[in-house]
This record gives C-alpha cells, structure tokens and sequence, in this order.
C-alpha cells in the first residue's frame, strides 16, 4: 500500500502543477474522490449513490463564491430538466434565504398552465411585507388576461380583511372601464361599478 504516490509538497513552491493543455483526472475504480484541505473534506460521489449523478458532499459548509462585478457572476442552468433545491433536514430558523442587497430578485415563469408560479406552505402561514418602501413603490397583484380569486377557509370573523390603517388612507372597489367620478378625499371606503352595485342579503340579514 502507497501512503503518498505522489507527493507536491514543498515549502519554496508556487506552483505545484503546471499545464499547457487541459487536464483529465481518472480513477479506474468505482470509489469515491476526496479533495481534503487540512480538517476539511469535499467528496465527489460519482453515481455510487444516485445513478446518473455527480454528487457533492462535505461535512463542512459549501459555498461558491464569485466576485465578478457583472448582471451574471454566478449562474446555475439546467438546458433540458428542472432544478430542484431542498434543504430537507433543516430546523426552524434553518431557511432558504433568497437576498439580494441593493439589487431586484426576479422569479418569471413561462409555462403556459394553470399554476405557473406555486407558492405553498404545507403547515404555515406565508408572509408578503415590504417594510421599507415609499409612496408608489407598491405591492402590486395583477391578472393580464385571467382572472385573481381570493379565498380564505378559516372559520373565523376576520378570514379576509382589507385595511388602509393610516389617517387620509382609503379603500377603491371599481368594476368596469367607464366609472363614475371618484369622489373620494381619504378616509373612505368608495365602491363604483359601470354598471349596478348590489348587495344581495338572506332573509333577516
């Protein structure tokens, strides 16, 4: 058994290996590689586990890092499948963060069905806030051609609420491309219909 086959080592060295064309690693056997720097390991597992699949695994964090000042210095693509990321043995607090600092976050879909876009969370609420926005900087909801249903199941007394909460804040419900004139100044709630209004109650309502 070779400890060391071969070894690189040297104190004075800058450049361990040096190549004038490309570089082919090899390994006859069906085993793992192991690219070990000090206490740390980061195992590439070639379809052993999962066939077809070029696993990446550490008992360490992972990160890859790019420090090019460009609209794509870090870019991950499937050409024909999906992409899938799960953190599947997380705890509370242990979250997919999605952050971009100074910079928009885009999520586009171009499937042509009936759930595009799915957000689901299977044993919690979901959250849409923005905390530090200003006037016209809003959180906008629209259907280009279909339409937007909202439903609430819980049998409670509030189970949809629509609420402007600040002095001169008003509530628009509009249908049709030929209002009246609003005559709102704040504070109101103002319903206007091209058409009818109707409020239709049961008996004794």
């Amino acid at each position: 058994t070779t400890t060391n086959a071969i070894d690189l080592s040297s104190g004075t060295s800058t450049a361990d290996l040096v190549l004038d064309d490309g570089l082919t690693i090899a390994q006859t056997s069906d085993a793992d590689l192991d690219i070990v720097e000090g206490g740390l390991t980061l195992n590439l597992d070639f379809a052993e586990t999962t066939a077809s699949t070029i696993t990446f695994s550490s008992a360490s964090n992972i990160e890859f890092e790019s420090t090019a000042n460009s609209a794509a210095a870090l870019k991950l693509e499937s050409t024909v499948g999906g992409i899938d990321i799960f953190a599947s043995g997380a705890a509370a607090g242990e979250d997919i963060d999605i952050v971009a600092t100074g910079s928009s976050i885009n999520i586009t879909s171009t499937e042509g069905a009936a759930d595009g876009i799915v957000l689901t969370s299977t044993n919690g609420g979901i959250d849409i806030t923005t905390t530090g926005s200003a006037a016209g900087e809003d959180i906008d909801i629209s259907a280009g051609g279909s339409s937007l249903n909202l439903s609430a199941s819980e049998a409670a007394s509030d189970a949809i609420v629509i609420n402007s909460s600040v002095n001169n804040g008003g509530v628009q419900i509009s249908a049709g491309d030929n209002l009246a004139t609003s005559q709102v100044d704040g504070n109101d709630i103002q319903l206007r219909a091209e058409d009818d209004v109707f409020i239709p109650l049961n008996t004794g309502g």
